[in-house]
């Protein structure tokens, strides 16, 4: 009996994995089952104590196309903070988005990733946001059901708001809020739901 060495076996597994795969198709995001979170902590008083609240975005746009590469598109001014002068404030002080009107997210997937069940991989990906761009390194959790895929944070990703030139933003949102400091990381999660186009079907 032969005895395979590990990079073959390594290197089975993987072929396997991409045999298993799908001939992938178009996808577009399922707003409706999609969602993009921050927390938001705002140091009170002396600087002793904090409160901490979830944010999110009311409008998602993205897709995934038949070769993986992912793109999400956020509108700023979907910010949704439950206080609609905070959104204002947010959208114009912080986000700028007369001027920066979206951030944008792209990925590449990688076939094997998109294979039939669920896995865990770290994905690399982009951010362009506040006219600057970032590289990330995201644990998702990537769910194929059929037709449908689902990419979730398996983790806040720290989003380090300083690389986007921020922190002018957040002052001023401070002041405005009468509170001692906002932190610069911020934690963000998602849930996105993917489901296979007709024209890629």
């Amino acid at each position: 009996m032969k005895i395979l060495t590990k990079q073959q076996l390594y290197a089975g597994i993987s072929l396997a994995m991409l045999a298993a795969a799908p001939a992938l198709a178009d996808m577009a995001l399922d707003s409706s089952r999609s969602a993009v979170s921050l927390v938001s902590v705002k140091v009170t008083g002396d600087g002793s104590t904090s409160a901490s609240e979830l944010f999110k975005f009311t409008s998602l746009e993205g897709t995934v196309d038949a070769d993986g590469n992912a793109q999400i598109t956020i509108p700023l001014e979907a910010i949704e903070t439950g206080v609609g002068i905070r959104n204002e404030r947010m959208a114009e002080f912080l986000f700028e988005t007369d001027t920066y009107p979206q951030a944008t997210v792209t990925a590449l997937i990688p076939p094997e990733a998109l294979a039939e069940g669920s896995r865990d991989i770290e994905l690399p990906a982009t951010l362009d946001l506040h006219g600057q761009t970032s590289e990330l390194a995201i644990p998702v959790t990537i769910n194929v059901q059929g037709d449908k895929v689902f990419v979730n944070s398996s983790e806040p990703v720290l989003l380090d708001t300083n690389a986007h030139e921020f922190s002018g933003g957040l002052a001023k949102l401070a002041d405005l809020a009468k509170v001692f400091h906002i932190p610069s990381t911020v934690p963000v999660s998602f849930n996105l739901a993917f489901t296979a186009t007709a024209n890629g079907s």
